[in-house]
């Protein structure tokens, strides 16, 4: 059974997955897809986070029909230093290709760098 994501998981329950940092957003991209944006956070530090999220969602419960399921993520990442000039569209498209490697490498992992 294929339930569309914001079904599952509301923002809410974002909240608690991901953690609350004033500055931080994160958002719908695309159909099934988000984008976070982290502030203020080392490359080390953001590849834990996206760790963090995919280990989380791994381990909600959802109920729907009656049923449980089971849900798993990948992420694809870029971190920018302050001194990086790539234009958003290139970071996006750099963490799309990051993301496909990790449905590629088997799914339910991050492939960030």
């Amino acid at each position: 059974m294929r339930l569309r994501l914001n079904r599952l998981i509301s923002p809410p329950d974002w909240a608690r997955v991901y953690g609350e940092i004033a500055n931080d957003r994160i958002g719908r991209y695309g159909g099934e897809e988000f984008v976070a944006v982290l502030t203020d956070i080392t490359e080390a530090q953001a590849a834990h986070i996206a760790e963090r999220i995919r280990s989380k969602v791994a381990a909600l419960e959802i109920h729907a029909d009656e049923q449980l399921i089971k849900v798993t993520i990948s992420s694809g990442g870029v971190w920018l230093a302050p001194t990086n000039n790539m234009q958003l569209s290139a970071a996006l498209d750099t963490a799309d290709k990051r993301l496909y490697a990790a449905k590629r490498a088997g799914r339910d992992q991050v492939c960030f760098s």
